[in-house]
């Protein structure tokens, strides 16, 4: 029957995107706008800022920048009429590209006022209330894209050449006992690591219904290689003497001892690679 090389190791579950919310200017929290555990959309504004202060200052800009191009298009006639000063009109060109900045300045505040999810995932806990100040840095809530989840793991660096993006994993959780989940390789790291002579890994694992969750502790098989039609037996008839494993085949009513050599083992069977052939009879005990 068909039999996988399988390496046994553990990993921890990660969010395929995960981030801290941080304000990028000074504020207090007047709007709070969502629930905690919510999945949001990407570009969702999440919390507002008081930008009271900030849009009287948009409108004194805005005035101020349709003023200076009032002037510098009175300017620019008089030139195209011949009587006009191009100093002045120099002058007041630079004073509307000046006030232009100065509006996009502010509207550019205004807009980071407004705290927004930058990816779709799923809201955590949030650790301030409508009414907080806050400051550039401060973490407000976490967000994590959990529609997919990574699972990264280390497996011996000796097994290098067998391992490829795309080759299986089955990944099972302390929280779901009894389940067993399927993900797939997507990345290996270049560089081994020295200290413990192991490759990284990372495998993608679905999670459509979010039931997984960021942190889990995780059990992995990778599965390396597949014997598609292996020579099995009961792992009690193979015997161990030294270096080497044998087993007593029966021929015309004996036992023969038969050196063999062994492969995968699975659920109490054994792979034998070679010493016998389908249809021996064996001992078992």
């Amino acid at each position: 029957q068909a039999v996988q090389v399988v390496i046994e190791t553990t990993g921890l579950v990660k969010a395929e995107s995960s981030a801290v919310l941080t304000p990028e200017i000074p504020g207090r929290i007047v709007a709070i706008q969502f629930k905690e555990g919510q999945a949001v959309e990407k570009d969702q504004v999440l919390f507002k800022l008081d930008d009271t202060i900030m849009v009287a200052e948009l409108n004194q800009a805005q005035a101020k920048a349709s003023f200076a191009k009032v002037q510098y298009e009175r300017l620019q006639t008089l030139i195209t009429q011949g009587t006009g000063n191009k100093s002045q009109r120099d002058e007041a060109e630079a004073e509307l590209k000046a006030a232009t900045a100065q509006v996009a300045l502010i509207q550019a505040r205004i807009e980071q006022a407004s705290l927004k999810a930058p990816f779709s995932g799923v809201l955590g806990l949030s650790t301030v209330e409508v009414g907080d100040y806050v400051v550039p840095g401060q973490g407000l809530i976490n967000l994590e894209a959990i529609d997919n989840l990574k699972v990264d793991f280390k497996v011996p660096e000796t097994f290098l050449k067998s391992l490829n993006e795309g080759q299986e994993v089955q990944i099972s959780l302390d929280g779901f006992p009894g389940r067993a989940f399927k993900g797939t390789v997507t990345a290996i790291d270049p560089q081994a690591e020295a200290s413990t002579h192991s490759v990284k890994l990372r495998a993608i694992l679905e999670n459509a219904d979010h039931d997984l969750k960021p942190g889990l502790f995780a059990r992995v098989a990778l599965v390396i290689e597949t014997h598609a039609n292996a020579l099995l037996i009961p792992e009690q008839a193979v015997q161990l003497a030294q270096d080497s494993a044998f087993v007593y085949r029966v021929e015309d009513g004996t036992a023969h001892q038969v050196k063999v050599k062994t492969g995968v083992r699975q659920n109490g069977m054994v792979e034998i690679v070679s010493g016998l052939k389908e249809g021996d009879d064996i001992i078992i005990s």
